[in-house]
């Protein structure tokens, strides 16, 4: 998703987009959500539960396209692996109020894959989807208006250290406390 030209309909920057920044019109579907700090989801809003899940529904619609069609790059010995594999991929669920810790698989700048590279499946490293973003140019140049973010996405930025205060700052609310309340 990320390699997707950002000026196509669903590369992860558009996809993602719909969520938040840019806080543009989406695909012709009309002007954004009011209040809850731009974007088309309903932050702070009684409906915010309920957008949210069909977002995540064509995220991951989105996901599974892009993984649909990397599968076909794998040598035909492996791609069945990786066909069932892409058929099954689910965006990570981290449920927060159950454990309130930033996930260790967030933390490592790389990680490592198994590509298909010239034929054949080689392991490489790879920057973790899940540690940071990567802005396209085009954005942060004011393409599609007013865009205040540096050049990627920061996890508590200086003075702050990842995960430490992060992890500080989960454990000082009840999130599961807050969960079970919304649901009762």
């Amino acid at each position: 998703m990320y390699e997707t030209p950002d000026n196509e309909p669903l590369p992860y920057f558009q996809t993602a987009g719909i969520h938040g920044l840019p806080f543009v019109e989406w695909g012709g579907t009309g002007a954004a959500a009011s209040g809850g700090g731009g974007g088309y989801c309903p932050h702070g809003e009684l409906l915010f539960l309920p957008w949210h899940r069909p977002y995540l529904v064509r995220f991951e619609q989105t996901l599974s396209q892009h993984a649909k069609r990397i599968a076909e790059e794998y040598p035909e010995d492996v791609k069945a692996q990786y066909r069932q594999a892409a058929d099954n991929l689910r965006v990570p669920y981290w449920d927060w109020a159950a454990e309130s810790r930033v996930p260790e698989a967030m933390l490592p700048e790389t990680i490592k894959i198994k590509a298909a590279r010239n034929g054949s499946v080689q392991e490489i490293d790879f920057p973790n989807p899940l540690n940071t973003y990567n802005f396209p140019k085009a954005a942060t140049s004011g393409q599609w208006g007013s865009f205040s973010r540096e050049d990627k996405i920061r996890h508590c930025p200086s003075p702050k250290r990842f995960p430490d205060s992060a992890n500080e700052a989960l454990g000082k609310a009840n999130y599961g406390r807050w969960v079970y309340d919304v649901f009762t």
